[in-house]
């Protein structure tokens, strides 16, 4: 073997050791260091009229009005974000045993993990029927709209 040739076998090797050194550090950072926060609480869903009764309109194009809407008093949300970790609320579409449309309501940690051994929330008021005529309804037919 020419001089040359160990030479470059030696820079070779060297290269590859600093490659594994390397890997092998950037590997053990990513074990050692704490999941940064996903959710804070303080994230914007506000949205205009005009949106929520497109967005509403979408859903009941392509899913058919089975559960329009559904109530659910401020006591059982104050109670899930009452939860320590809680800084959110996410909701599930789910159905009764009875096959009924519901939803779901449970808190969410900063991880965006559910809270599941925590307080979890259903038994909505379906709308229909417990819709009172004179409010706001977020519903595809526009007629069905009254706004006070």
């Amino acid at each position: 073997m020419t001089n040359n040739q160990k030479h470059l076998s030696r820079v070779l090797v060297v290269i590859a050791l600093s490659f594994t050194f390397v890997a092998g550090y950037v590997t053990s950072l990513d074990r050692t260091t704490s999941p940064k926060a996903i959710f804070t609480g303080n994230e914007e869903h506000r949205i205009s009229t005009e949106v929520a009764l497109r967005y509403v309109a979408n859903f009941h194009a392509m899913e058919g009005a089975q559960l329009t809407a559904g109530y659910m008093g401020r006591n059982i949300f104050e109670q899930i974000l009452a939860q320590e970790e809680a800084v959110g609320i996410r909701i599930y579409n789910a159905r009764l045993d009875n096959g009924s449309p519901t939803y779901v309501i449970v808190g969410v940690d900063s991880e965006g993990n559910d809270l599941i051994g925590g307080v979890i929330g259903e038994d909505i008021l379906q709308c229909p029927p417990w819709c009172p005529d004179g409010t706001l309804r977020l519903y595809p037919d526009q007629q069905s709209l009254v706004l006070k």
